[in-house]
Formats: structure tokens, sequence, C-alpha cells
């Protein structure tokens, strides 16, 4: 201001005045001064917004889920003078001790995106005066920091019905880990709507694995092997489809004509597979935004518009879907 004052030959309490809407100016003088904060961009001190840094704790930065939620929540801290500090760990716990790495004077707060937090990390956290938000929480009934996850049940259902309009019968799912709720959930929608059907999910049908692409091989390899081959899959994850696709192609299956896959998140390489993979889309982006617009409500002590946000997840129908073999 002192500079833009000399710059106009008026007052320091001039240029104040002319930056905060005063009326008692002149108006060359206001419009001379104005022009001079304008070319400067000078930004009047109570519209400036210092920049407050939000930790996110993650996993594995590389998953294409993940990188798809941070993508959304970078676009949303960019907007919102926000900057973002990735912690990477690699177990589904931080390891002890790093809680205290995080003071309110340099972490605002915590964004914990598919970490197994435990009740009493909640608890130092909020000691220090520090917000958490869970994205895919593990356990919804001890929860008790704000969470952000998306309608996984519902996802199996749509997955079973798409399968099920197209005449097929015998069904199989590759499923996630079981400890975690997410891979609980869709397995369950899946199940659900088969056996609403008429047509239940046999258990052998049913092989647990991880959500990774070398899971979704072994997983199908073992379920094509056997006898009562299932003429559709549903995989808890694209990448296991994806794996569930190099399986097929290793015993000689075409996709869809012998067999049909169905994946779940709707990440950017489930459209470029041979054939495009039909999949459960998940609103990653929106998800990771969405973490943003909440961690800067609970710094600020504003009260959450949703306490525990559930989104909706849609299914994207591609070429990896068909009707079954004669």
């Amino acid at each position: 201001m002192a500079e833009v004052a000399e710059l106009a030959g008026v007052s320091i309490s001039t240029v104040s005045k002319v930056a905060n809407g005063s009326a008692d100016v002149g108006e060359e003088t206001r419009a001379r001064v104005a022009e001079l904060l304008q070319r400067y961009e000078y930004v009047p001190r109570r519209k400036r917004r210092t920049f407050l840094t939000v930790t996110v704790l993650v996993r594995d930065i590389s998953l294409a889920t993940n990188v798809e939620f941070l993508a959304g929540a970078m676009a949303e801290a960019q907007s919102q003078r926000v900057q973002l500090a990735l912690e990477q760990h690699k177990d589904d716990e931080p390891e002890e001790g790093w809680i205290e790495q995080f003071t309110p004077q340099v972490t605002r707060a915590v964004i914990a995106l598919s970490s197994a937090l435990r009740a009493e990390h909640h608890e130092q956290l909020a000691s220090r005066g520090i917000p958490l938000i869970v994205v895919y929480p593990q356990d919804t009934e001890n929860l008790v920091a704000p969470s952000i996850g998306a309608t996984d049940w519902a996802g199996g259902v749509s997955a079973a019905k798409h399968l099920l309009s197209l005449g097929h019968s015998r069904f199989a799912m590759l499923a996630g880990p079981h400890h975690t709720l997410v891979a609980r959930a869709r397995l369950s929608g899946f199940r659900d709507a088969l056996e609403s059907a008429g047509a239940p999910l046999a258990p052998q049908h049913v092989v647990e694995g991880t959500f990774d692409y070398e899971s979704g091989i072994r997983q199908a390899l073992e379920l094509l092997r056997g006898p009562d081959r299932p003429t559709a899959i549903f995989a808890a994850s694209d990448r296991q489809a994806m794996g569930a696709l190099e399986a097929a192609r290793r015993l000689g299956l075409r996709v869809p004509e012998d067999l049909s896959l169905v994946g779940f998140d709707d990440i950017a390489p489930s459209s470029m597979t041979a054939p495009p993979l039909t999949t459960v889309a998940q609103p990653l982006k929106e998800m990771g935004a969405l973490a943003i617009t909440m961690a800067l409500s609970l710094i600020e002590n504003q009260p959450l518009a949703v306490r525990d946000a559930v989104l909706t997840t849609s299914l994207v129908v591609r070429g990896s879907t068909g009707t079954p073999p004669a």
C-alpha cells in the first residue's frame, strides 16, 4: 500500500480507503489509485487467506484409484488456497510414533485414505487439535471421525442386475480382502441381488484376494480351471478384473463371447483394455474434492453439511460383458 501511495502521490490512508471501498475519495484520485491497485494485484487483507496445510495419509500413492482421488483433492485445494502434503506408509496401519510429527502449526487437518487407523489415533489427533477425515473407513461402528465413502453395496447390486439382464446364470466373484469394509459391501451387494433373483452365488465361486492385478490373475485361473466354470465374473476392483482378462487370454477364452467381466472403480485404464471393461464407477475426483471441503469446514469450526458422506456409484457398460455362450 505504501508503494501504491507513493506512485499515486497520495497518502496510505487514501489507498486504504480505495481498497476498502470507502466513499470519501475524489473520483479522479479513486480511479488513479484503483488502476495501480489492479496493476499490482493488491488483495485487501480481509480477502486474503493464508495457505493452510492439509496432510493426506495414503498407503500407496501410485494406485490409480488414489491418483484420481488425489487429483480431485489437489484441484480443490488449489482453488481454496490449501497446500497438500502427502504422507505415504507401507502397511495398512502407519508406523508407531507417526502422529508426533503433526502439530497444528504445520498440519491443520489430516485426510486418511484407505488407512486402518485405530480409535487411539483419532483421539491423539483430536488432543492435538488436528481434525481427521477418513476416506474408505474400515470400521463404521467405532468410527469417531467424519468419513467419505461410496455406495459399494449398491455397486455390487448393479453389477449383478446387469449380468442377470444379459441371461447369465453361472456367476463368480473375485472378492477383495475380507477385513476391508468396501470388499465385504461389494460382495454382499452382488450376492444379495443374485439371491433375490433366484440365482444364488455358490460358496466355491467366491475367491478372496487383494485388489491388485496379480491377485486377479490367480483368482480367475482358480475359478476358470475348476468345475462348472462361470460365464460371468464380478471383480471387486478394476485391477482384479484386468487380471481376469489376462487369465482368460492364457486359457484361450474370449471376452465377452465365453466370459463376461465386470470391474469396480472405473479407473482410467479400464476404458483402454481389450475389450474395454464394464465397471462400477466411483466418483473418485469428487470424493477428493469433498475431503478438502470437509477439512476446511473442520479447520474453521464450521458445521459439516454431512458428517459421513456416501457418494453414488454408477454402472458403466463397455465391451467386456455380453450374453452367455450357448
